[in-house]
């Protein structure tokens, strides 16, 4: 009888003990789980932080990358603007070039046609010369003699021809007849020299308004051809300094446009480097994160290991309980 109550109360206090163990594994139990649970939620939030700035760097990466496409496109604008102004150059280039050989041709056909005016000119009928004022007058005075001579020698033959007539006889005839002919011949002899002389006063007056008009003519040719000339001068002289200030224009704009491509460049480099950078960031955070996510998991894996140990220490306790 000693015996059963002896192994009762043995029974009895290792059925207490176990009760304690079991209130002391559940309160171990619970306070693992929310441990645990706590464990857990951290380790997802920061997780879930990681994956955040993740995403965050891709973002900004996906930014920087379109940042430098759109800097691409301005590098590729500008090459096309400098490719403009250089062609535009060319263009002008081009056109003085053509608007001076077409000025040099239009002058190589005026000097060929002047100097075919000049050759017809030349093939133009002798015009004798104007004589002058004391040559007229001299030939006048010689004219004036010699009609004086002419008439005193008429007058002396006419009174020689009436002394032959009244004193000399029939027989004489032939000598009256002589005489007779070589007063007519003398008196045609002088109306061909006035005409002659009459002749070449007029010509020389014709002569002298041929040379004044062919004058005027050249002066008036001149003057034109000079004012032609000018005029297409200026108008070269005005193309010149327009295509002076686009050129000054155009060269400012490439030389800014160089200094964007310049600061383009840097900013490219610059984007690049920052990329690299980021990317690098983002291979050792995935890296980071693979390995937090896998070490959590080892720790989540023995909790819920120690966890089911617990639970099944708890349940054979339990088990035990009913049967004693």
């Amino acid at each position: 009888m000693s015996e059963l109550q002896q192994t009762n109360t043995l029974l009895k206090k290792a059925n207490d003990n176990l009760e304690l163990e079991r209130t002391t594994l559940v309160k171990d139990n619970t306070t693992m789980r929310i441990e645990t649970t706590g464990v857990v939620d951290r380790l997802t939030e920061e997780v879930q932080q990681k994956k955040d700035a993740l995403e965050s760097l891709e973002e900004k990466v996906a930014n920087l990358e379109s940042q430098l496409e759109e800097q691409v496109i301005g590098q590729q604008l500008s090459t096309l603007r400098s490719q403009v102004a250089s062609y535009e150059e060319t263009i002008a280039a081009n056109q003085f070039d053509y608007l001076k050989m077409k000025g040099n041709q239009h002058q190589k056909d005026s000097s060929n046609d002047h100097d075919e005016d000049e050759d017809e000119d030349d093939d133009a009928p002798f015009v004798y010369p104007v004589p002058s004022e004391e040559s007229k007058t001299s030939e006048a005075t010689i004219a004036k003699t010699h009609d004086l001579n002419d008439s005193g020698t008429e007058k002396q033959e006419s009174k020689q021809t009436d002394v032959d007539i009244n004193t000399t006889s029939p027989a004489n005839g032939t000598l009256e007849a002589t005489m007779q002919s070589e007063a007519v011949g003398t008196e045609s002899q002088t109306t061909k020299d006035k005409k002659k002389d009459e002749g070449n006063d007029n010509g020389g007056e014709d002569s002298s308004q041929d040379e004044l008009r062919i004058e005027k003519l050249i002066e008036e040719r001149e003057r034109k051809l000079k004012q032609y000339y000018e005029s297409h001068m200026n108008q070269l002289m005005e193309k010149l300094e327009s295509a002076d200030s686009k050129a000054i224009r155009f060269a400012s704009l490439v030389d800014s446009l160089k200094e964007k491509l310049t600061k383009g460049d840097e900013e490219k480099k610059a984007l690049q480097n920052e990329i690299q950078t980021l990317k690098e960031d983002v291979a050792k955070t995935k890296e980071s994160l693979s390995t937090t996510e896998s070490k959590y998991q080892e720790q989540l894996d023995v909790l819920t290991e120690y966890t089911s140990s617990l639970q099944m220490e708890v349940s054979k306790t339990q088990n035990t309980s009913p049967g004693t």
